[in-house]
């Protein structure tokens, strides 16, 4: 489908700016909030003994919730059948093969991950956070090896892209919700519209040669000190312009000929964004302000917090105002006669007969307001989170079972952000694999294969935009964590109703296969050793000749009881044949020896040279004669 033309990308603009208007309010006071940005309102400012109080109640709230996610681990998981290109039609998606690859490939894409987040020290705990202050992640997938070739086309500087494939062929921007306008079907993400403030200089080093009549405008001195620069993707065409100005809601009045057009209207190269936005809420209301239910949203929509300071206010400044208020009365014919040293420790009033001094009660803080406030701040804790996510403190006697079991429920009451998280880095791995298959670029990574780094690599060819399944999970990683999970893993192998694969997969081993090979491989070697120890010890303690002699014995008693009773079947003698010489039976004197049970040993160790057949009949098996 060709591109709409320049006057349609205009208009769009303007409508999602002026649909997302009340958003853009929400969203501010969000900010506000997190800010602790708060000022009294005209009537009370105006007084001398006011004071501004402000509440950090939804600070710590947003610093409780970010600090208990943001510790979780993601764990990526690629259902088989997505490598099925890559292992051939020989095998499917239930072999090991197919395993196997998939854990590779997982490993490819958490090297990347880390190396994405080198770049940003806060990078996941920045993904929580957006979550969490605007129940939405925006964020920007770029493959560098792609934005070098096109910077070079219009010759730009590439440099600083150069100096960033040092962590990586991708960098991932995560974006301030605030300026991007994404438009939903039913569906999925449709369009993507980036509106940020940009100086002309920044413009000029991203965009080269493309910036090139902004460029004249400064070296005559026309340029404006800021421009917006307006970034619009859909699924049919791309186009980038600036406008000069701050103020993206008069976007709907700029005028074609002011525009400065960086990339004028194309088609997009590629069938998919390059971006990822999650959203959370909920899409049963019309509203966008209305559709996301940020953590703060509950005390901004009741102004709990706005309530909180005032009262918070009104309480402070009683005290400063009625700090000067005085502590005695005197009393008498000539209360100005009445004198004090209080100059010096033990002083004393200096009253005169007929008058006296009478110390007047304190008051402390105005009850009414001291509880009207302790009732909004509970209000704003039980709208947001527990307190024990944001103290951490146990409570008086509570035991550490009962202490682990509320933070968990605390945790329990992030879900929905914890969601949005895991979504947002599901979406930035599956980008990732898109702009390796449509720009015939493989992806790359190292990681740890026991004691050695192995390098994995995904071969373009062998992604199947088609069928890329994959889901990420936050897990905490804390010992209490994963000592419930061993133990519960533990207790379903006893009761014999998994595989030690399943149990590996949920205690997030990367390789599950390899760890039962492994582990296998491990237990022979353990046995083979243990058996060869054993044998070692059996023969330096004289073990192995008394079982010998032990099973000597046994057989020998074994014989004697059979001959007691047939003494036929042991050669018409009544006698134990030796069972170490099968023809000490055939009547050869000498040749039967003494009944071991008797005490004596077998002929032949008795007497070896003379006592077996051969020795006594002069001939071998067969009847021939010995030499």
């Amino acid at each position: 489908m060709p591109p709409k033309d320049k006057e349609w990308y205009f208009s769009e603009a303007a409508a999602l700016v002026e649909r997302d208007a009340g958003l853009r309010v929400m969203q501010q006071a969000m900010d506000r909030m997190s800010h602790l940005e708060y000022s009294l309102p005209d009537g009370l400012a105006e007084l001398q003994w006011m004071r501004n109080y402000r509440t950090t109640a939804p600070y710590d709230a947003l610093r409780g919730a970010t600090r208990a996610l943001s510790r979780l681990e993601e764990q990526i998981q690629i259902e088989p059948v997505s490598v099925l290109a890559a292992i051939g039609k020989d095998f499917d998606e239930s072999s090991s093969e197919a395993r196997q690859t998939a854990n590779e490939w997982e490993r490819c894409l958490q090297w990347n991950m880390r190396q994405i987040a080198k770049r940003q020290s806060v990078f996941r705990s920045d993904v929580i956070r957006s979550a969490v202050l605007y129940d939405e992640v925006v964020a920007q997938v770029i493959h560098l090896p792609t934005q070098i070739k096109a910077v070079g086309k219009v010759k730009g500087q590439t440099r600083r892209y150069e100096a960033m494939r040092r962590y990586g062929d991708f960098v991932v921007n995560l974006v301030n919700p605030q300026t991007v306008h994404t438009r939903y079907s039913d569906f999925m993400a449709e369009a993507v519209l980036s509106v940020t403030c940009r100086s002309p200089q920044e413009i000029m080093d991203i965009w080269g040669n493309a910036a090139g009549e902004l460029a004249k405008l400064v070296d005559q001195d026309k340029a404006a000190e800021e421009y917006l620069l307006c970034d619009y993707s859909d699924y049919d065409g791309r186009a980038v312009w600036a406008v000069a100005g701050d103020d993206e809601s008069a976007l709907g009045d700029v005028k074609p000929d002011s525009v400065i057009w960086l990339v004028e209207p194309e088609a997009l190269p590629y069938p998919f964004l390059p971006w990822v936005t999650v959203v959370g809420g909920t899409n049963l209301d019309s509203a966008p302000e209305h559709r996301r239910m940020p953590l703060l949203y509950p005390i901004y929509r009741s102004e709990l917090w706005l309530n909180a300071n005032i009262t918070g206010s009104l309480m402070a400044s009683e005290a400063v105002a009625t700090m000067g208020t005085p502590e005695v009365v005197k009393e008498g014919p000539d209360p100005g006669s009445i004198e004090s040293n209080y100059g010096e420790p033990g002083g004393a009033w200096e009253v005169l007969p007929g008058h006296k001094v009478s110390k007047l009660p304190r008051t402390g803080l105005d009850p009414a307001l001291r509880e009207l406030y302790d009732r909004h701040i509970g209000e704003i804790d039980r709208a947001t989170i527990s307190k024990v996510l944001v103290t951490a403190e146990a409570g008086s006697g509570e035991t550490f079972a009962g202490y682990n079991l509320r933070v968990q429920t605390a945790i329990g009451s992030l879900l929905p952000y914890k969601e949005c998280g895991e979504r947002a880095y599901n979406g930035i791995y599956e980008t990732m694999l898109l702009w390796s298959h449509y720009t015939g670029t493989p992806i790359r990574g190292y990681g740890q294969d026991g004691k050695q780094t192995r390098k994995y690599a995904i071969d373009s060819e062998d992604i199947d935009p088609h069928t890329i399944y994959l889901g990420v999970t936050l897990t905490p990683d804390v010992p209490l964590d994963r000592q419930q999970k061993i133990a519960g893993a533990n207790l379903l192998l006893q009761m014999g109703v998994v595989n030690d694969r399943y149990i590996l997969d949920e205690l997030g081993v990367p390789d599950p296969d390899k760890m039962i090979q492994e582990r296998t491989q491990e237990q022979f070697l353990k046995a083979e050793i243990a058996g060869q120890i054993a044998l070692i010890q059996a023969n330096a303690s004289g073990q192995i000749q008394q079982l010998a002699q032990q099973l000597a014995q046994g057989m020998m008693q074994q014989q004697a009881e059979q001959a007691q009773q047939d003494p036929k079947a042991m050669g018409g003698f009544g006698q134990m044949a030796n069972p170490l010489s099968p023809d000490a039976t055939l009547g050869v004197p000498g040749a039967e020896g003494q009944s071991p049970a008797q005490g004596g040993v077998p002929a032949a160790i008795f007497n070896p040279a003379g006592a077996t057949r051969e020795a006594q009949t002069g001939a071998d098996r067969m009847g021939v004669p010995l030499a």
